[in-house]
C-alpha cells in the first residue's frame, strides 16, 4: 500500500520537559530537531512531527497534580505497517504503570 499522512492527537499526563526526554528512545534514536512547539524529524525518508501544547495540571487532591500535555502527531510518507511499527515503538516508550 502507498505511503500516506496519518494524524493522532492525545493528552499525555507528563511534562515537555519529560517527553522529549524519552522521544530519542520512542523514535528509535532518529534524528530530529527540537522546535518550538515540538519536535521534527530531520533524517531522510519518511517524516514524522510533534507538536505540543501545555496543558493546566489536573488536581487530583491538593497534595497530588499531574503535568499534562496535548500532543499532535503527524506521520508522513509511511507506509501503513511501517507506522503501526512506529506507533506500537513509541507507546512502549510512553507507557505508564498503574494500579
Amino acid at each position: 500500500m502507498a505511503p500516506q499522512v496519518i494524524s493522532l492527537a492525545c493528552e499525555m499526563w507528563i511534562t515537555r520537559e519529560e517527553f522529549l526526554r524519552c522521544l530519542p528512545a520512542a523514535v528509535a534514536h532518529v534524528p530530529f530537531a527540537i522546535t518550538s512547539s515540538g519536535a521534527i524529524s530531520t533524517g531522510a525518508g519518511a517524516k514524522w512531527r510533534f507538536e505540543m501544547t501545555e496543558l493546566p495540571e489536573r488536581v487530583i487532591t491538593p497534595l497530588m497534580r499531574c503535568p499534562r500535555l496535548y500532543v499532535e502527531l503527524t506521520l508522513d510518507g509511511y507506509a501503513p505497517e511501517a507506522a503501526d511499527a512506529f506507533m506500537q515503538r513509541f507507546w512502549r516508550y510512553f507507557q505508564r504503570g498503574g494500579g
